[in-house]
């Protein structure tokens, strides 16, 4: 019984300061960010992601024979597999009206590979792409029917 009314006791005093620690109020005021941002910060880079996937990634995974597969773990592998692209830069560089540079990366499972280089700019409607050590950018189609030709040539040079 003694330890009963204690146990009351106790839990009455904790519940009162913890009421009474509740009560108060602050007058302190918060400082809004000073920086004003028109619209959505991520909007260049997101529209120059876009752009990138739709020029460049698409026609390049869609020409892939092998790509096709690849089982696309997208939502249920640690490392998903497919092209994805890499924007070199960072996000307040990175402008619709600019030449943006990066990469296109092949992934099969945790390992990458190196596709090629690209440029690219949006409102010029100007994608480009080369491989790692050319100097000069071309078309992707141009690039596509290179790549199909060296394949073409190397498969016919191995014969079982």
């Amino acid at each position: 019984m003694k330890t009963t009314l204690t146990k009351i006791a106790l839990l009455g005093i904790a519940g009162a300061i913890a009421f009474a620690l509740c009560s108060f109020t602050t007058s302190a005021t918060t400082v809004v960010n000073p920086v004003s941002v028109n619209g959505d910060e991520y909007a260049e880079w997101n529209a120059v992601r876009a752009y990138v996937k739709e020029n460049i990634q698409n026609q390049i995974s869609a020409s892939d024979k092998e790509y096709a597969k690849i089982a696309k773990m997208e939502h249920y592998s640690r490392c998903p597999s497919g092209y994805n692209s890499t924007i070199a830069g960072k996000r307040e560089v990175v402008k619709k009206d600019a030449d943006v540079f990066g990469t296109i990366i092949l992934y099969k499972g945790c390992s990458s590979k190196h596709i090629c280089d690209y440029k690219v700019c949006v409102d010029k409607n100007i994608a480009l792409v080369k491989n790692k050590g050319d100097e000069d950018y071309v078309t992707v189609k141009e690039w596509l029917e290179k790549k199909e030709t060296s394949t073409s040539k190397n498969s016919s040079l191995v014969k079982g």
